[in-house]
């Protein structure tokens, strides 16, 4: 493993936009997203808000994200928050930054009192796995054949720890 990068982690902000969508775009493929690549005009907090991003910056550069966000809009489930993406500027992967963010979502959803944080990934990406398990989450189920991407079935494997106890 080459050195950790070192970054700063703040809450993403409106100004940050732009830099979010190209990270999006030069990390996307189908090996780690069931969603097509959206176009060069989707704005990237359509559907998260800024204070849902935790980004990553080094050298006044954004380097990373992850989205926490709601499981679902039903009160009763309020407890659950989800990692609901999780990108590394390529040029800084494998320097342990993917891990910092993934941390960095568990002390936020802690910090927000979520009792359970889950997330999906795609059976074929097995480094996400392995990080999404050394930063303490488990397989809870996997849906098979979930979705067809370039014309193969995947898995789609969703994972959760316990930040408390529930109840």
């Amino acid at each position: 493993m080459a050195a950790e990068v070192n970054a700063e982690f703040r809450c993403a902000d409106e100004r940050d936009e732009r830099a979010l969508a190209h990270l999006d775009q030069v990390t996307w493929s189908t090996s780690n997203s069931p969603v097509p690549l959206w176009g060069d005009d989707t704005n990237f907090f359509a559907s998260d808000p800024p204070s849902d991003v935790i980004v990553a910056v080094s050298d006044d550069t954004i380097a990373g994200y992850v989205k926490l966000r709601r499981s679902s809009a039903l009160k009763s489930n309020a407890h659950v928050l989800m990692i609901g993406g999780l990108a590394v500027d390529p040029r800084v992967q494998h320097q342990g930054l993917g891990t910092a963010l993934v941390k960095r979502a568990i002390e936020e959803a802690t910090t927000r009192r979520a009792k359970l944080l889950k997330l999906h990934v795609l059976g074929t990406n097995l480094a996400a796995m392995r990080l999404y398990e050394r930063c303490g989450f488990a397989v809870e189920a996997v849906l098979r054949e979930e979705f067809l991407l370039d014309n193969e079935f995947v898995d789609d494997v969703i994972m959760s720890q316990r930040l408390s106890k529930l109840g």
